[in-house]
């Protein structure tokens, strides 16, 4: 909805506030008169209306001065409100200052822009003044009374009257200060005889120490005294940095009784098909502190092809049961051949390895561990060869710290 107002005329009798107080009969209006025309999507409104009126000290923005609402009937669209009517309109509203009227319809947002109140035929003539009057010179009848210095320069006949009769007697002012001490008097008499000398007094505190005397000569020695007792011993001092660490001995043999067991080998049989095998399975769960020797085998009959013509045997364990080994050291390497190296047939090869140690396990207590002997073919080929008769016995040995 779209509302528009037209102003025919405003504020009628603004100034009539400056000149709040009045003689009886002669009353200056104390309201403002504001008329205007007020359309709504181009018709002129009908029906009764809430038209809220409010003044402010700018032209936009602020916190309302005053404010009341109307509930106005336009005829055709037109209307006049007498604003004042509904909420008066203070004395001290108008002090001189320019100020601006909102005018808000209904729910609407108030209307733009506010209009400015200006003076009125009312303000021309003031029947009183409120407040304080800054003219430059005050005139009675033509004739200048009060100068632009506010000194007096009318007639000055009439202005004192007779002098009235004297007041009572206010009450006694308090007591005034003394006033200085007048001049000595007469000539001092003679003085008279001296009375009897006045009993002995009490003895007095002892004065201060005086300062010490110069210090005489040094005496002659006298003779050394005997030796006095030997005193206790003092406490230990703290002990001193350690020094620097000294060469490493030569090791020296292993203590006997550190063996707890040589492990036999549960299988010692297993079929090679071109990669490796372990061979030689030993079983063992572990104690806290044991340590696992294992040494090369003392020797192994193998049986293969002839051209398998190389192997090699490494010492190995696994802690998941003898799924997958870990290898530890080199065995040795050893010829297996025969009198026909194209021959497929197969033959028993014995294979001699030394009984040497080639490896030292520190064992996890209470892990179940398999040891085994790996042989490994240095020239894989798809035939398998087996491998048997192994001295599995001399694999490993079991030391416990």
């Amino acid at each position: 909805m779209t509302r528009k107002l037209a102003i025919l005329a405003g504020c009628g009798t603004l100034a009539a506030l400056s000149a709040w107080s009045t003689p009886a009969g002669a009353a200056v209006p104390t309201f403002l008169t504001q008329q205007g025309r007020l359309v709504s999507n181009g018709a002129p409104v009908t029906t009764a209306t809430n038209i809220a009126f409010s003044i402010y000290a700018g032209a936009t923005g602020g916190t309302a001065l005053w404010t009341e609402t109307q509930v106005i009937t336009p005829d055709e669209g037109y209307f006049s409100a007498r604003l004042g009517d509904v909420t008066p309109l203070g004395p001290t509203l108008f002090d001189g200052r320019v100020l601006y009227l909102g005018v808000t319809v209904g729910t609407d947002a108030e209307m733009t822009p506010r209009q400015t109140l200006g003076s009125v035929p009312y303000a021309l003539l003031a029947n009183n003044v409120n407040g304080a009057i800054t003219p430059t010179s005050i005139s009675v009848g033509g004739q200048v009374v009060i100068d632009e210095d506010g000194n007096w320069v009318g007639p000055t006949a009439g202005l004192a009257g007779a002098t009235g009769p004297a007041g009572p007697t206010g009450p006694a002012g308090s007591t005034g200060p003394a006033g200085p001490t007048g001049p000595g008097g007469g000539a001092t008499g003679p003085a008279g005889p001296t009375g009897p000398a006045g009993a002995v007094g009490a003895t007095g505190p002892a004065g201060p120490t005086g300062p010490a005397g110069a210090a005489g000569p040094t005496g002659t020695a006298g003779v050394t005294g005997p030796a006095g007792a030997t005193g206790p011993a003092g406490a230990t001092g703290a002990t001193g940095p350690t020094g620097p660490q000294g060469t490493p001995g030569v090791t020296g043999p292993a203590g006997p009784g550190g063996l707890v067991v040589s492990l036999t080998a549960t299988q010692n049989f297993a079929a090679i098909s071109g990669t490796a095998a372990y061979v030689c399975r030993i079983s063992y769960t572990a104690q806290t502190g044991d340590i696992a020797l294992l040494y090369e085998t003392d020797s192994c009959v193998l049986y293969g092809p002839a051209y398998y013509n190389y192997v090699q045997l490494y010492a190995a364990y696994s802690t998941d049961g003898g799924t997958t080994f870990s290898s530890i050291g080199t065995y040795n390497v050893a010829g297996l051949w025969n009198d026909s190296p194209t021959s497929a047939a197969w033959g028993p090869e014995e294979l001699y390895v030394s009984n040497t140690m080639v490896g030292r396990l520190p064992l996890t207590g209470g892990t179940a561990y398999v040891f085994a002997a790996r042989i490994v073919p240095q020239i894989s080929m798809p035939p398998t060869f087996r491998s048997t008769e192994c001295d599995c016995q001399a694999l490993v040995q079991i030391v416990r710290n």
